[in-house]
């Protein structure tokens, strides 16, 4: 049997004491940790504190190219915000919010429907 590398987990101490109490032997408990390890869901820490490590950014995304160009392509029929979100993995809320506040001030912008709109350009 391989040995299960030390980790540090928030919360670990906390899952032992749930296994323990479901009636799960020490067996039970190391096999369940193990399985974890194999799947990649438990990961060992980096050894600092999670408030040393740097924050991950996310790389902002340029909405306004990318709707403009979604709805370009789909014409004077326009696109659904759903459909609109779904093509730029977005939230469907980010959209609308979008389309009202920057949306207003691009020439060409139009709502075909109740939350559908087309861009016919500017």
């Amino acid at each position: 049997m391989s040995k299960i590398p030390k980790i540090e987990i928030e919360g670990l101490t906390l899952a032992i004491t749930r296994l323990s109490a479901a009636g799960k032997t020490s067996q039970e408990i190391q096999n369940y940790f193990e399985c974890e390890l194999l799947l990649g869901e438990v990961k060992p820490s980096s050894g600092k504190p999670a408030s040393a490590r740097p924050a991950k950014r996310r790389r902002r995304k340029n909405l306004k190219e990318g709707i403009l160009k979604f709805l370009a392509a789909q014409g004077q029929k326009g696109a659904h915000v759903k459909a609109i979100a779904d093509a730029m993995r977005s939230k469907p809320a980010n959209i609308t919010a979008w389309i009202f506040s920057t949306g207003k001030k691009v020439k060409g912008l139009k709502k075909v429907k109740p939350a559908t709109y087309a861009y016919v350009g500017e």
